[in-house]
């Protein structure tokens, strides 16, 4: 009898043990709901919040400080705390851009001129943030573009116009497309919106605006307008007499100029929009980034053979000289921005 006892007890024993293992009852029970995301966890936004910001029945600087306390509740005490008098944005956008039947709220939030771009999603009913980072926009109201928006169709991509850098001479933005997938948020592709790259120090100088098309979420075109011109630092390289009589000519009429239309596919392996068609890459590298001027040599050798440019065959024996005397690698342009926020899920500290 007192064996079969401690045989039922051991039995016993042995099953809570098991039981606990595979349940995970050492560990504190999550009270937030269990989807992907960065960490496993997603900030809950309440839904009184939603509702206030939905309806506007509070003030911009009360909406902000009580969104940014959410976001940041250890340092609360030492939050910027937000004033009717400053200069704020808070612009929500209510719809459905993914698979799901809920609408989603894409949201500017915060200073005019470094707002937050959030992305709160509806999920059994709470809301809860996906995403969240500053954009620099310097001045200028953001913009947020969503494909298709007026159809019904769903998922959709959507994206920002984002600030890299600008000052005398120079000018980077990018926009920043995002899609949702699996309860994340993917930053699926990023191109030039707008920049110009004509500083002294360069030997090219660089123009590029681009428009974009959306066939549909896993589809997006691309249409580059660029310019290419003499940069200011490459005038080293020609007679000083020489430069200084075609200086406006060799600075200000462009070596080349045109358009080009690329196609972009959506990869679902790696979550990224890929070239449609690879013969365009280095062409795409260089509208989009400052690299190795061999490169943008190679990429747009043919336009520059057909160039029209006045004084083309000194540009030609200065480019020449110009590759004979490149180190290996070069140095990425400064950005003053672009880089320096990680997303919210980035920064916060890990638990």
């Amino acid at each position: 009898m007192t064996t079969m006892i401690k045989l039922r007890l051991l039995t016993t024993f042995t099953y809570i043990i098991i039981t606990c293992l595979s349940s995970n009852c050492t560990q504190p029970k999550s009270t937030q709901t269990t989807v992907a995301s960065p960490e496993d966890t997603l900030v809950q936004i309440p839904n009184e919040w939603i509702e206030k910001l939905r309806n506007s029945s509070k003030p911009a600087h009360e909406l902000i400080n009580e969104f940014e306390a959410l976001l940041y509740p250890e340092p609360k005490g030492k939050l910027i705390k937000r004033k009717s008098t400053d200069d704020l944005l808070l612009k929500p956008t209510f719809i459905n851009v993914d698979y799901s039947p809920e609408e989603e709220l894409l949201l500017w939030i915060g200073h005019a001129e470094f707002s937050e771009f959030a992305v709160i999603k509806q999920i059994k009913k709470r809301w809860y943030l996906l995403y969240s980072k500053t954009h620099s926009t310097w001045r200028k109201d953001p913009r947020l573009k969503i494909g298709d928006a007026l159809s019904k169709q769903t998922p959709k991509v959507f994206y920002v116009d984002h600030l890299y850098g600008h000052g005398s001479g120079f000018g980077w933005a990018k926009w920043h497309f995002f899609r949702i997938e699996n309860n994340r948020v993917v930053t699926g592709l990023k191109v030039v919106s707008g920049a110009t790259h004509s500083i002294i120090g360069v030997p090219l100088g660089h123009e590029v605006n681009t428009k974009v098309y959306i066939k549909d979420v896993n589809h997006i075109e691309v249409l580059y307008h660029y310019a290419f011109h003499f940069g200011a630092s490459a005038h080293t390289y020609l007679e000083e007499s020489y430069y200084h009589q075609h200086e406006r000519t060799l600075t200000e009429v462009p070596l080349i100029k045109g358009q080009i239309k690329i196609a972009y596919v959506w990869n679902p392996t790696n979550q990224q929009y890929q070239l449609a068609d690879g013969n365009l890459k280095a062409k795409e590298k260089f509208l989009n980034n400052y690299g190795q001027f061999s490169e943008f040599y190679n990429a747009f050798r043919s336009e520059i053979e057909e160039s029209t440019h006045p004084n083309k065959d000194q540009i030609l024996g200065t480019f020449q000289k110009i590759m004979a005397n490149e180190p290996e690698t070069s140095e990425e342009p400064l950005f003053l921005f672009g880089y320096l926020s990680p997303s919210y899920y980035q920064a916060r500290n890990k638990k």
